[in-house]
């Protein structure tokens, strides 16, 4: 009987035989020593199962709620592996992308140039970081920083891992952010009433070039003095000057 329960899986049979000296009872006990081994390494393969499932659901959480665009390529350039963040990025359904190629996502200039980037990063072992741009395959263009590294999966297969940051957005900001920047800095510069910025102990820490005309001093002398050096006392006293914060201050003539 607890052969038959041994047999169909079971690991917990036992023979339940005294044992004593007769060659039953010796049978009996190295049929249990040996169930008793099987169940301790079923108990261990199963802690083993579990710890990796555990592992897994941690590790795809993370990276399906990642921002990166994350996905791995085997050497053929067929997708083996893509996040849920890939996925909600080029609106595909969950695994749609199992054996694609670059094609199907990017232009053919730049399937053609990951590619490459992908055989060097197999050949060479290291990896390689870019901030490029990315035409996708419906034309629109996009700004990525992209991370590529090999890694060996666990049949043995040398594969090349991405991940990407869509930047467009934030290169977007920083442009409009430099031009008004711009637009600003001429518009101080070619003002005719003297400008100047200090912070908040009253420092000049910039200067247009008409302050400099009113003053009479260079750029260089005057990001050297102070706001009271140049103001009359009763006139600091009736400017709205806030020392939390750095203010701009407009010059008259002495």
């Amino acid at each position: 009987d607890a052969t038959k329960k041994l047999a169909a899986g079971d690991p917990a049979a036992r023979t339940r035989l005294p044992y004593d000296h007769g060659e039953l009872s010796e049978l009996a006990r190295a049929f249990d020593e040996m169930a008793s081994g099987l169940q301790a390494r079923q108990a261990e393969r199963d802690r083993a199962e579990q710890a990796l499932r555990g592992s897994e659901e941690r590790f795809r959480a993370f990276m399906d709620n990642s921002p990166a665009i994350a996905f791995a390529k085997n050497g053929s350039g067929g997708f083996v592996y893509a996040n849920a963040t890939m996925e909600r990025y080029f609106g595909l359904q969950p695994g749609e992308w199992h054996g694609l190629t670059d094609a199907r996502f990017w232009s053919q200039e730049c399937a053609d140039r990951f590619r490459e980037e992908d055989a060097q990063v197999l050949v060479t072992g290291a990896p390689q970081q870019s901030v490029d741009p990315v035409t996708l395959s419906d034309g629109r263009q996009r700004c990525w920083l992209t991370v590529k590294f090999p890694f060996t999966d666990a049949d043995n297969q040398r594969l090349a891992a991405t991940m990407s940051f869509d930047l467009s957005e934030w290169r977007q900001a920083q442009e409009a952010l430099a031009r008004a920047e711009r637009r600003y800095t001429q518009l101080v510069e070619h003002a005719s009433d003297g400008v100047v910025i200090a912070d908040a102990a009253l420092r000049l820490v910039d200067v247009n070039t008409a302050a400099c005309r009113l003053t009479g001093y260079s750029r260089e002398e005057l990001l050297q003095k102070r706001v009271d050096e140049l103001v009359l006392p009763d006139d600091l006293a009736m400017m709205p000057l806030r020392r939390s914060e750095e203010h701009t201050s407009e010059l008259q003539s002495r």
